[in-house]
């Protein structure tokens, strides 16, 4: 096994029929649902969120101003970062302006290159065994397959987490200067697609950091002691690490401080865990309607305070500050917010994504925040959805289901080989994407692309420790 593994991975990437048989699945599944979308009339658009993308495309497009407004004055937009908006004006740039299908297309692309790229990583990895598991797991996720029908930033962002993890693995193979820059180059911009990717840089330095590779599912692993280098080299592309990144992403804060008056990268967060959560608590507090009372009274204190002529960054400072003295004020209620919030998306794991595709009534938040307990909410939400939305609920939530037990299977087994390092890190990773996929905030759409991936990674390691378990029984030296 330790010398049939380097050998084949010899083959090149483009002549193995195993990728092009997981290209050609993940190919297969996105048209196919893209086909079976248009077939039955459904929009492309993610409903009213689509237009946090759409327009400031449109106004980058005609205008050159990244802006949310209607119509003129065109104000600096620091809500979302610029990332997938610019993708948008690009295509229909060449494809026309609203040219959804075209969209569609271009992230159906970008979603089967997030699947080679997988696959080439866990091939350097762990070999073409568990490159294919890891592949096929992949191409076969629905939400996977889902999101790129929709004109939504997801699709872009995963492909820029399976290329920065491709990069992550090559760098941590050769600790080369080149791979570290194009991997942090690469984290840097993933940052104007979606902020969370902030995680990024960081897992990057810890890596520079190491003195140990990840060669303990290869085959090779006297290749994994001391293949870091000296100290004072570790430490220089760990800070490099941070520092490219921080340069990619400072002309946005820049234009955000001039423009604005904030330095933040977005003010998305002060808006969803802040201003958001808190009418959800002021709704349970005064039993008033969540989208519009509750929301307009909140902001009715936010003006109060707010002095003419402000600064759209005080604003948000104001109404982030309002939000959480509110919160602060009602723990009880604040805790049911955010526990409301996690039982559905506990049991309903990815609700935002097919269910749209299919047709279906989500207005649920007179559901989480009505009389009744868990149990009953939970039994109203599902009565709301098509039986072809249960269907794919189901089938998604016995696909994560699955990932999860490889991924302790794996890291089961790697304990018992001796490997504690490795299975400590295999296990903490798993501890923060179980952290990140109970977070209320963190719904199924947004937290797909960082989980899938790096999933895909942990749970790969289940067949590859299988094959090492079968060399150890027959009596290969450890």
């Amino acid at each position: 096994m330790s010398e049939t593994l380097p050998n084949e991975n010899r083959v090149s990437l483009w002549r193995d029929r195993r990728m092009w048989l997981v290209a050609g699945v993940a190919l297969a599944v996105r048209v196919g649902l893209l086909v079976a979308a248009l077939g039955t009339g459904a929009t492309l658009e993610y409903g009213g969120l689509a237009e946090a993308y759409t327009i400031p495309a449109r106004n980058f497009l005609n205008v050159g101003i990244f802006s949310d407004a209607q119509g003129p004055p065109y104000t600096l937009d620091t809500y979302r970062t610029p990332g997938y908006p610019l993708v948008l004006a690009e295509i229909w740039k060449t494809a026309g302006d609203g040219n959804d299908l075209a969209v569609a297309l271009v992230q159906i692309a970008l979603s089967v290159l997030a699947v080679i790229l997988i696959y080439a990583a866990m091939r350097q990895l762990a070999g073409r065994r568990a490159a294919l598991v890891a592949g096929l797991l992949l191409a076969l996720s629905g939400l996977s397959a889902a999101l790129p029908c929709y004109v939504i930033s997801d699709s872009l962002y995963q492909f820029s987490v399976a290329l920065w993890l491709f990069l992550l693995v090559r760098y941590v193979g050769e600790r080369s200067w080149g791979n570290l820059l194009a991997l942090s180059a690469v984290a840097g911009l993933g940052l104007y697609v979606r902020p969370v990717g902030l995680l990024f840089p960081a897992v990057t330095a810890v890596a520079a950091l190491a003195n140990r590779g990840f060669y303990f599912l290869s085959g090779e692993p006297e290749k994994a002691e001391n293949c870091g280098g000296r100290l004072g080299r570790r430490l220089g592309q760990a800070v490099v690490a941070l520092l490219i990144p921080a340069l990619v992403v400072f002309p946005w804060m820049m234009r955000n401080h001039q423009g604005a008056d904030t330095w933040e990268m977005t003010t998305v967060a002060s808006e969803n865990l802040m201003r958001y959560r808190a009418a959800r608590v002021m709704s349970l507090v005064e039993g008033i309607e969540f989208y519009t009372e509750a929301r307009g009274k909140l902001a009715a204190m936010a003006a109060a305070r707010t002095p003419t002529g402000a600064t759209r960054g005080e604003r948000v400072r104001i109404g982030r500050a309002v939000a959480l003295e509110y919160m602060w004020a009602h723990p009880r209620e604040t805790v049911r917010a955010f526990a409301n919030g996690a039982v559905v998306l506990l049991l309903l794991p990815d609700r935002w994504t097919g269910p749209q595709l299919m047709g279906s009534d989500e207005k649920l938040e007179h559901v989480l925040n009505g009389p009744g307990g868990w149990w009953q909410k939970a039994k109203t939400v599902l009565g709301q959805y098509h039986n072809t939305t249960i269907v794919y609920m189901i089938y998604e939530t016995a696909w994560l289901a699955l990932v999860w037990l490889m991924a302790l299977a794996g890291w089961l087994r790697l304990r018992r080989w001796g490997r504690v390092a490795a299975s400590n890190a295999l296990g903490l990773v798993l501890l923060c994407l179980m952290a990140a996929t109970i977070c209320p905030e963190a719904e199924p759409r947004l937290r797909a692309p960082l989980l899938i991936p790096l999933v895909m990674l942990a749970g790969a390691m289940w067949l590859r420790s299988t094959g090492r378990a079968v060399v150890r029984e027959a009596g290969e030296p450890k």
